[in-house]
């Protein structure tokens, strides 16, 4: 077996890290149910008096309703195993796993606006700019007129929602402006993926931190609306919270970037693996199935597989019993991505 996916799979099998089907079709089922519960709640509370509709912003982006409610469930486990390794206090437990729900389907849809629907993307960075992020963080954001487009629309009220509950989880002015750099270095890694493609930047550093910030950074925002509900962590716990997120963080982007090489090929944007192979062999891959046999034939994809592993396996080793419940939601999330490789 010498395919993109058998590379992946048997590195991570070999290391104990590869989740088994019968426990990943369990987390999908949980994370499913789980969603399902949270897409009417999330949908009543951004609908404002029904002029934003979740369901018209999906179908407007082709997105069913078991498509969002995974992303919601996925995102809840997530947040909720940050919680427990935080040692957040059980009564705000429950805000900190639906608000990162909310946040991972904010990142989902704006994904697919920037990579589905390219042609909506300036409305979108017009309504979600820098001024009105730091506006809404702030807590002097103005409601904005709609713009007609159900997913535009949609995430402007879920930006609204997410900021103003986020607000009133706590943390001091410290963790509150670093919750605000996190989405604001974020937001500058999406922005420059959608506007920014291979004929116009080169594979330099530059082009490596902005990738590494779009994919990497929503892990350790999530992480950080935790830590904003636990003021109190000592400096260990929060230093454990922020590692494993990092590892989290880098774990999703390697296995994200592999399973979409073929997409970003064609969308003409950069991402982890194109970049590795283009400074490695000194030019970009001619098309998508080119690109997939050069990660196998250069390498790329047995040293990126390596690099997977690792992560995972300090994740596990720094998250420790106390973050098992978040290890292993990123082990089902990467299981999810590995089943998403081409053969």
């Amino acid at each position: 077996m010498t395919g993109l996916r058998a590379i992946v799979v048997r590195a991570l099998v070999d290391a104990d890290l590869l989740l088994g089907d019968r426990h990943h079709e369990r987390f999908r089922s949980e994370a499913f149910r789980a969603g399902k519960r949270l897409l009417l709640r999330a949908d009543r509370s951004l609908s404002d008096g029904g002029a934003v509709s979740l369901p018209a912003a999906a179908r407007s982006l082709e997105l069913s309703d078991a498509a969002l409610a995974r992303m919601l469930g996925f995102g809840w486990y997530q947040a909720d195993g940050l919680a427990e390794l935080a040692a957040t206090a059980a009564a705000l437990r429950p805000e900190v796993a639906r608000l990162g729900a909310l946040f991972n389907l904010g990142i989902a849809l704006f994904d697919r606006v920037c990579d589905r629907h390219p042609e909506r993307a300036p409305v979108l960075f017009s309504r979600i700019s820098p001024e009105f992020l730091e506006a809404q963080l702030s807590g002097r954001g103005a409601r904005l007129p709609a713009t007609g487009d159900a997913a535009v629309d949609l995430l402007v009220a879920l930006v609204e929602d997410l900021f103003t509950r986020s607000r009133a989880l706590g943390g001091d002015a410290q963790d509150q402006r670093g919750f605000a750099e996190l989405i604001h270095a974020m937001y500058r890694g999406q922005r420059f993926s959608a506007e920014v493609h291979r004929d116009r930047a080169g594979p330099t550093l530059g082009t490596w931190r902005e990738l590494r910030r779009k994919s990497a950074l929503p892990i350790a925002t999530m992480a950080q609306l935790a830590l904003l509900a636990q003021a109190d962590a000592n400096d260990r716990r929060r230093a454990t919270v922020r590692a494993a997120a990092s590892m989290a963080g880098d774990a999703i982007w390697i296995a994200d970037d592999l399973a979409d090489i073929g997409e970003d090929w064609t969308a003409g944007c950069w991402s982890r693996p194109l970049w590795i192979l283009t400074r490695r062999t000194g030019s970009a891959p001619a098309d998508p199935a080119s690109a997939i046999a050069q990660l196998v034939e250069t390498g790329v994809a047995a040293a990126e597989t390596q690099r997977l592993a690792s992560k995972l396996d300090r994740l596990r080793r720094i998250a420790g019993t106390a973050g098992a419940a978040f290890s292993g939601s990123l082990q089902a999330t990467v299981r999810a991505w590995v089943d998403e490789l081409p053969e």
